[in-house]
């Protein structure tokens, strides 16, 4: 999946946004999906546990 943000928006710390001008819904979904995917691919397998 891509995504295109504002060029205004993300910054080297943070996201900045105005809510319906440069910062949507889909901008919201994107970074959560992201930061998502980091955690699931930094968690360790817990051992004898499903």
């Amino acid at each position: 999946m891509t995504h295109i943000f504002h060029p205004t928006m993300l910054r080297e710390y943070d996201i900045r946004g105005v809510v319906g001008d440069t910062l949507s819904d889909k901008d919201a979904y994107a970074v959560g999906r992201s930061f998502a995917t980091l955690i699931a691919a930094r968690r360790q397998p817990r051992r004898g546990r499903l």
